[in-house]
């Protein structure tokens, strides 16, 4: 089982707007903050097809909870074995980027169900496909993204991406995206086109959004292809 990767993040942009205040144009300023000197960002959608067209707004939460966010990636290899040490791992976490879970399509609400402080997005190996329960072989690879619950209500679920990468908006002041992403490894004759394959999904999702949103990629990459 590999070692989780902790993803500090710095108190930018995650601080609520103030109420009636007018939309600038997308600019930073240095200014102090409790943890020294950092920046701030306004980002606003400037046309009808902006991938942000309704940004959530942030005024009724306190500045407290939005000053910083720990992420943390993590190949479990394997929820049903390895679920206690993600306990662990969640109680410092507030967003959970984890690959190969294992789970079959029909068990993504054991996620849900075992961190309850969490709302988990899951992607499985069997997501579009179609077998008799006495053939489904063992669970393999799967992505998925837990945020904790006092964050719902800035987060939205992407809609791209394959079986091998989810993401969600994180829709505050500065808009963020957060992918986990599972590329494929050696196993077959075909295992560096379908590596590409992923790394192209990951390139046009950057495309589609990196203009508004600040990106964060956590996962497995299997570099050996790179």
């Amino acid at each position: 089982m590999s070692k989780p990767t902790i993803l500090p993040t710095k108190s930018v942009g995650l601080q609520p707007t103030t109420p009636k205040s007018p939309k600038p144009p997308f600019y930073s300023t240095n200014h102090q903050t409790s943890s020294g000197e950092g920046e701030t960002y306004s980002a606003y959608p400037k046309s009808a097809d902006s991938p942000i067209d309704n940004p959530i707004e942030t005024e009724s939460t306190p500045s407290s909870v939005l000053s910083s966010l720990n992420l943390l990636t993590f190949n479990i290899e394997g929820f049903n074995s390895n679920k206690l040490y993600l306990e662990t791992l969640s109680k410092r976490s507030d967003i959970l980027l984890l690959q190969e879970h294992w789970l079959h399509s029909y068990e993504k609400h054991k996620l849900d169900e075992f961190l309850q402080d969490f709302i988990c997005y899951t992607k499985c190996f069997d997501d579009n496909s179609l077998s008799d329960a006495y053939e489904r072989r063992r669970g393999h690879a799967g992505v998925a993204i837990c945020i904790h619950k006092k964050f719902e209500k800035f987060v939205e679920l992407l809609p791209d991406g394959g079986n091998r990468i989810i993401g969600i908006k994180f829709n505050t002041t500065q808009p963020f995206i957060f992918l986990s992403t599972y590329l494929p490894c050696r196993g077959n004759a075909n295992s560096i086109d379908n590596y590409q394959e992923i790394l192209d999904e990951l390139s046009e999702i950057y495309i589609k959004y990196s203009n508004v949103f600040r990106i964060v990629i956590g996962g497995d990459m299997n570099a050996i292809y790179l």
